[in-house]
């Protein structure tokens, strides 16, 4: 095989560095370049058309016009589970697979689904503020056993059941709605199917886990929100979209809800003037359920494996949708990596 044989572009602004990618794909005779969104339109003209696959960091959006100009493009790989940054129809079009890592940050998201979910039972922030203000008060209202209480998952997928079966661990009771999942798979796993509704009118904690897409965006608004009990808590770590984060802002400010943790948000940091920062009732971590050391690694190296499966001629690890059927089927000048 000659050596950069092919070349792979990535997009990314959060790793120190892509040595470990550079090595995995430089073995196969892959060369890798790197742009940052400071650089990425300059870099555009010179990559855009030689680029043989992208690698995309889940933060990096990229648009239908310039995946249009990715000409020799056969795969972008996304850095992440999530897709709602890449243009879908616009990558079909092109012939372009779409590749994700679904299963990277199983155990880490659903612990750090727990973590928050536990942190506002226990009110774990606000103790710790108050003791450092040196107010030692360990009677609050409003704190009940979690053995007996009620959750309710938003989605069925691999990270509400991890976190189904942690929670159960703790003596919760764990009610779902998934219109992808039976109500016999669901009994399997001890957790009672139902529909968005009556979950939240029935839940303590409710907890979302749902790729952002048309069918999602802003799934728990207004509406929503006012079906919930006002001793609940709200949870999400999918994505901010999912919430409509004004019409949550509201509730917590007319005690529609008694609070909620949030990993995720629209804006992404979110502004200092944010009412959710404010809020007293709030829990919020920087989008970081998904990362341990080892799940980062992971990730870097199955989106590097997907970029080479599809060189060589190959479908992904994991991808969204079909495989791909574009002008001619495979990109103009686009090669196949040798095995």
């Amino acid at each position: 095989m000659k050596k950069n044989q092919f070349l792979a572009w990535i997009l990314d602004d959060e790793l120190e560095d892509h040595d470990f990618e550079k090595e995995l794909l430089g073995k196969e005779g892959v060369r890798l370049v790197h742009s940052t969104a400071r650089t990425f339109a300059g870099d555009y003209p010179v990559y855009a058309p030689r680029a043989d696959a992208v690698l995309l960091q889940v933060s990096f959006r990229i648009s239908a016009e310039e995946v249009a100009g990715l000409k020799r493009c056969r795969v972008i790989s996304v850095l992440g589970a999530g897709y709602d940054n890449v243009p879908l129809e616009a990558a079909a079009m092109r012939g372009m697979w779409v590749a994700t890592v679904p299963d990277y940050c199983v155990d880490e998201v659903s612990d750090h689904t727990m973590a928050l979910l536990l942190a506002l039972s226990r009110r774990i922030v606000r103790f710790d503020g108050e003791v450092r203000r040196g107010r030692w008060q360990p009677v609050q209202k409003g704190i009940h056993s979690l053995s007996g209480q009620t959750l309710g998952l938003v989605g069925f997928g691999r990270n509400a059941r991890a976190v189904a079966r942690k929670a159960q661990a703790f003596g919760l009771r764990v009610l779902a709605c998934d219109p992808c999942v039976g109500s016999g798979e669901m009994a399997g796993l001890g957790v009672e199917k139902t529909e968005l509704a009556p979950l939240l009118k029935r839940s303590d904690y409710v907890s979302v886990h749902v790729p952002l897409m048309l069918q999602t965006e802003r799934l728990i608004g207004a509406k929503e929100l006012a079906v919930m009990k006002k001793t609940a808590f709200l949870i999400n770590t999918s994505r901010g979209g999912v919430i409509d984060e004004q019409a949550l802002a509201e509730a917590l400010r007319n005690g529609a809800i008694a609070g909620a943790a949030l990993d995720v948000m629209d804006e992404e940091p979110p502004a200092p003037d944010n009412f959710l920062l404010k809020s007293g009732n709030t829990v919020i971590t920087p989008h970081a359920a998904y990362y341990s050391e080892e799940s980062l690694l992971r990730l870097r190296k199955t989106a590097a494996e997907n970029v080479l499966r599809v060189l060589r001629g190959e479908q992904p690890q994991y991808h969204v949708g079909s495989p791909p059927a574009g002008p001619g089927g495979i990109p103009d000048g686009a090669g196949v990596l040798a095995v």
